[in-house]
Order: structure tokens, then C-alpha cells, then sequence
């Protein structure tokens, strides 16, 4: 299947720029805002043509809940001692993050794009923002454009770059949940939405910072990240979360349509997962001139066409059947959603109504 919104079911091509590195160790710290392509990634998890392991359902969930406490196994403390862990200077900055052993991506290098406004005091609690890219990877640009909401809202900012190297088609914005194609169910470690937990909690490894929760947004593709990182880690430490102008909805319940479109097709979630869920502060944001049903990044299909034919009509509809499902379930709901007048599909106009729900 074509990749929703994104059209990054095509076949993969290698990121552009930057030289091979072979530097052994934790992390790489690079003072420009370059990035060495990572090495050969191991093979795909889940990926269409490949054998992936056979799963039973109590397994996926036995999993899901190691993975999903607030303090992860291989999060929290590994990588401490790097010789090379980032400085994060005053003002832009960037590294590639490595995952670390026991990970399924052990050994990837991510690039993470930073600014740090001049308040930001990285060993004492304070705002971690994640920013999540859109379809053309470009988290150099997602960067820069929050600069002055970084400065405004003394927030370090982090904007880690899924590349299609190492995360081709919908690995990045369908979490790789059931793999590229969407048939075959991988173990929640290997759900790409767990890396923003295990690059958070690098970050206070190696600052010693004590700051216990971050707040994170994405746009188009990043907004179906967002989203769905909500939906299915629970347990994030997420203070709040924004999902902007995503193209599609995995809907907060099964349903016909087998995931990416709704839960069938994943983990059975307990009541009190269904409750976390629905507790988590997700701000759906919605530009109210994303209207174009012929955009050409705008998917379609019988699936996605049920949620409606627009971006600003998809979501809407994903939040109203999020509140039916609360309500006929007697959960409250803690998500909220939030309109942009004269706004169509751009992360930069979008972006201070993002941060006013984030901060404010």
C-alpha cells in the first residue's frame, strides 16, 4: 500500500550529503550541521519479503508493557560514559544519536538537530522539545523554523531525523507497528515511536538532567507520528503532545479497516491501557484551509477515504470518534482539538499555535 499522505512507499533512495564515518563508539558530536550517513543498517524489521518472527498476541503484550515503563531498560543510564556525548552548545548544535545495544536499531546513527536558547541550564529541570519532520526528512529546516519559539518558550529543542536509509517507507510515520506492509505484527521494541523514549532518556544520561517528562509535536507525517506514539506507548513521558495536519488517523478503536487505519490488526489493549491512552495531553491541531482533497502528498483510498477526503475533515473526524469511544466507554478524555484559521498545510504557519498548546 502507498504510504498515507506521504507517498514514501517508492522505493527508497539514500539520503543525500555527508561523508561515511566509521568512528566506533557511543555518540558522534558534530559542530556543524552536517551529519556522516550512518553504516550499513541491519536488515528491515517487519519488511515486506522478510520473514519476521511469529508472534503471539500475550507475547506482543507482554513486551508492550516492559517496554512502555516510564524508565526504560536500555534508556536510562547506558551510555553515560560516552567520550563522545554532545555538548549541546548555546544555540544551534547537532549529533547522531546511537542506539544502544539491545535495541533493535542497535548501532543506527540518528541525526538529532538542537538549539538551545541561552537560558536553557541543561543540569537543571527545564522544557525538552521534540519537533518531528514531515515526508522530506528535512529536520535541519523543522529546526531552524522553531528557533524563535525555542527562544520564546526557553525550551531545548531536539529534532530527530528519520532518515529513509534506515527508516524507508512507513517505518517512520506508521511506527513500523506491522511492518512496511502492514501484515506483519513486530514487537513493540521494535515500534520506531520507542526511540523518542530511548533518545530522551540519553539526553539525561549523559546531562544528569532531572526534568521527568517532554513535550513533543509533529507536522504531516510527523503528526501521524505523534499520534500514534500516543496511542500506542501509553506510558510516554509525555507532558503534552501536538498532531498537526496529519494525512491520516489510526482511529482509537477496531474497526474494518486493519491498521494503520484503526487498532485491528494490533496488541489487545487491557482497560487501564485504553485509560492511559485517553489520559495523555494530545492536542489535535488543524489548519482550516488544509482542504485540498487533490494534493498530491494527500492519500487515498477506501480506507483513508472513510475519515474523510480533506486533512481538516480527517481529523476532525479522528477526534469526534475518539470522544465517542471515551464516552461510550466512561473514560474521560484529556485530548483536546484545536483549529487554525486561514491556515493551510505548513508546519511554519502552524507552528505558534503548536506552541501555545504545548506551553500555555
Amino acid at each position: 500500500m502507498k504510504d498515507a499522505q506521504t507517498s514514501e512507499m517508492r522505493p527508497p533512495t539514500p539520503d543525500s550529503g555527508g561523508a561515511r564515518e566509521n568512528t566506533e563508539g557511543i555518540c558522534v558530536s558534530i559542530k556543524s550541521d552536517g551529519f556522516a550517513l550512518p553504516p550499513p543498517a541491519p536488515p528491515e524489521l517487519g519488511a515486506a519479503g522478510q520473514a519476521a518472527p511469529r508472534l503471539s498476541r500475550r507475547t506482543l503484550l507482554t513486551g508492550l508493557a516492559a517496554f512502555t515503563l516510564p524508565h526504560l531498560a536500555f534508556a536510562e543510564g547506558v551510555q553515560k560514559t560516552a567520550p563522545d556525548a554532545p555538548s549541546f552548545p548555546v544555540g544551534k548544535g547537532g549529533f547522531a544519536y546511537v542506539e544502544p545495544e539491545g535495541s533493535p536499531y542497535a548501532g543506527f546513527r540518528i541525526p538529532v538537530h538542537t538549539y538551545r536558547p541561552e537560558g536553557v541550564n541543561l543540569h537543571k529541570a527545564g522544557r525538552v522539545l521534540f519537533v518531528m519532520h514531515g515526508t522530506l526528512r528535512n529536520g535541519a529546516e523543522y529546526r531552524d523554523k522553531w528557533i524563535r519559539l525555542a527562544e520564546q518558550y526557553n525550551a531545548l529543542l531536539m529534532v530527530p531525523e528519520f532518515t529513509r536509509r534506515d527508516f524507508p517507507g512507513g517505518m517512520y510515520n506508521r511506527g513500523n507497528v506491522r511492518g512496511q506492509d502492514d501484515k506483519t505484527p513486530v514487537p513493540a521494541e521494535g515500534w520506531t515511536f520507542a526511540v523518542i523514549e530511548r533518545l530522551f532518556g540519553f539526553y539525561k544520561a549523559v546531562t544528569g538532567n532531572p526534568v521527568a517528562g517532554y513535550h513533543i509535536y509533529g507536522h504531516s507525517a510527523g503528526g501521524q507520528f505523534v499520534h500514534r506514539l500516543v496511542e500506542f506507548l501509553p506510558t510516554a513521558r509525555i507532558v503534552r503532545a501536538v498532531a498537526a495536519n496529519a494525512g491520516y488517523y489510526t482511529l482509537p478503536m477496531k474497526t474494518e479497516d486493519p491498521y494503520p487505519f484503526s487498532y485491528t490488526g494490533t496488541p489487545e489493549e487491557s482497560e487501564a491501557t485504553r485509560r492511559a491512552i485517553f489520559a495523555q495531553p494530545l492536542t489535535v491541531l488543524l489548519g482550516e484551509a488544509d482542504t485540498d482533497p487533490n494534493d498530491p502528498d494527500l492519500y487515498h483510498s477506501p480506507e483513508a477515504d472513510k475519515q474523510g477526503t480533506t486533512r481538516f475533515d480527517r481529523g476532525k473526524y479522528f477526534y469526534a470518534m475518539a470522544r465517542r469511544t471515551a464516552g461510550q466507554d466512561d473514560m474521560p478524555l484529556k485530548w483536546r482539538m484545536t483549529t487554525v484559521p486561514g491556515v493551510g498545510h505548513s508546519n511554519e504557519k502552524m507552528a505558534p499555535a503548536a506552541a501555545r498548546a504545548l506551553f500555555e
